[in-house]
């Protein structure tokens, strides 16, 4: 797993700003490149969280993985041959829609 090192973070985290962030995440969305659901924050518990922004404040950094998308082409309605038939979304980490949230 690459970081990125001129990502330097120098901030306090609030317990209860977390907590209704975790508690806000929807259930059974797509996850990233990454693959980590939303589910692995919900549920995993203070200690998964304490442990994961650990890592991340004591390195300054997060991973690249974090920043990269995986675009997947969506058939709205009519022919599947016709592209304009079609519209594009990108799948980004959960982990890093969290952390942006902050």
């Amino acid at each position: 797993m690459k970081f990125f090192s001129d990502s330097h973070i120098s901030v306090k985290f609030d317990k209860e700003q977390i907590d209704k962030i975790i508690r806000n995440l929807q259930s059974h969305k797509a996850s990233g490149i990454d693959e980590i659901p939303n589910e692995f924050l919900k549920f995993g518990g203070d200690a998964l969280v304490d442990s994961l922004f650990a890592i991340i404040t004591e390195l300054e950094a997060v991973p690249d993985d974090w920043q990269n998308g995986i675009i997947k082409l969506l058939l709205k309605t009519g022919s599947a041959y016709d592209i304009d038939n079609y519209r594009g979304i990108t799948l980004t980490s959960n982990v890093y829609k969290f952390w942006w949230n902050l």
